[in-house]
């Protein structure tokens, strides 16, 4: 984002889960879960200081996943 007129400038474009439906950003800003309605997976991606994606790891979740919610238990 260019700080004086607050124009945004396309990055890049990450592949996520087929048919997203659901994501969710963890509190420290520093991950994003992705799922997909048509995806037996969930994405957890890393978010680098450029704003881009860096995907971590894939867990499975059986079908339909349409709904990511992340919980601390501390």
């Amino acid at each position: 984002m260019d700080a004086a007129t607050g124009t945004l400038t396309y990055l890049s474009s990450t592949p996520v889960e087929k048919q997203p439906r659901g994501f969710r950003i963890h509190p420290n800003g520093r991950f994003m879960v992705v799922s997909g309605e048509m995806s037996e997976t969930i994405s957890v991606y890393a978010i680098e200081p450029n704003g881009g994606l860096r995907l971590l790891q894939k867990c499975p979740t059986g079908k339909n996943a349409t709904w990511v919610e992340i919980v601390s238990f501390e």
